[in-house]
């Protein structure tokens, strides 16, 4: 997903408003006035999500930055603010008029009566049914907190199995058995196996330090360059 955090937290906040704006012409409405105190409602809400979990700033302080080693979070919270996106785009259409409402499709099949009966039973409309759903897009989202401010190292751990320690594997279980003879045979196999991934994952974490280590030696070097590099005289 390309799009970052802070980009879609901020397309929301502008949806937000023109669909408060809109309700805004209609306030003698009474159920216009009940959908706009709800929606008010779940604008404050997501706000409080976004500055308690840090999605406004961008750069080396953003969210997308934190959560660089858990793309799977990463990912979980764009498609929830995209589905609270999209929910908001429905809604502006509806209010705006450029969009009929179910309620107001009429299957030329069902009778009168049907129809009353139809509406008696589901007096929800569509656009409190969209309302809803963003609530329930925001209380995804705030579950979602604990694990975005405590990620887990997904990608470091998944990364770490392209390194190969296999020919670590035996002497670390001989290891464990000459440490721990009584030890039965099944728990030192797993114990060796352990120290063995724990070995591959600390030497991705050398090899990734590396990396970038490499690259911002790199971009010093072309920033220095083109300090030092004679201006250019007109000819």
């Amino acid at each position: 997903m390309s799009a970052t955090i802070s980009a879609q937290v901020s397309d929301c906040l502008k949806l937000f408003y023109n669909l408060d704006g809109i309700f805004s012409y209609s306030s003698d409405n009474p159920l216009k006035l009940e959908q706009r105190r709800c929606v008010i409602d779940e604008h404050g809400r997501f706000i409080h999500w976004a500055r308690n979990i840090g999605a406004y700033p961008v750069g080396a302080d953003s969210l997308e930055c934190h959560l660089r080693d858990a793309s799977h979070v990463r990912d979980q919270a764009i498609r929830l603010i995209n589905y609270i996106k999209r929910l908001l785009e429905d809604a502006i259409s509806i209010t705006r008029g450029r969009k009929v409402p179910w309620e107001y499709l009429r299957d030329d099949e069902v009778s009168l009566d049907e129809e009353d009966m139809f509406h008696e039973e589901s007096p929800e409309t569509e656009l409190d049914q969209i309302i809803r759903h963003i609530g329930d897009g925001i209380e995804d989202l705030l579950h979602l907190s604990a694990a975005m401010r405590n990620p887990a190292p997904h990608d470091r751990v998944m990364g770490s199995q392209s390194i190969d320690t296999d020919h670590f594997l035996r002497p670390d279980i001989e290891h464990v058995r000459e440490k721990f003879q009584k030890m039965d045979e099944v728990l030192a196999n797993r114990l060796g196996t352990a120290i063995t991934t724990r070995r591959r994952y600390f030497k991705y974490r050398e090899a990734h330090h590396l990396r970038q280590s490499s690259d911002v030696d790199q971009q010093k070097a072309t920033s220095t360059a083109a300090q030092t590099s004679p201006p250019l005289i007109p000819l």
